[in-house]
């Protein structure tokens, strides 16, 4: 849901959906679910040109594929809109 705001114009409520799916995906630590939401706020933060914390959220959607032998390119979501 983050996502669909963040594409269409709403960041304010993208950004607490984003910290929502956050607090629940760190109670499984699925990196799996971990991940869309780092890198979901990575890009929302960049867009918003919150370069710092974009950074700090790419780092660590980083990290989880390092420590999980995991593939990005794998875990990336894109929306389907028009």
């Amino acid at each position: 849901l983050g996502q669909i705001h963040q594409c269409n114009g709403r960041p304010e409520l993208a950004i607490g959906l984003f910290h929502e799916a956050l607090d629940v995906a760190r109670e499984t630590g699925e990196p799996q679910q971990l991940f869309p939401c780092y890198d979901g706020l990575a890009t929302l933060n960049l867009d918003l040109d919150n370069l710092a914390e974009a950074e700090r959220y790419f780092s660590l959607a980083q990290g989880i594929c390092a420590q999980h032998g995991l593939d990005p390119e794998g875990l990336v979501v894109l929306p389907f809109l028009d």
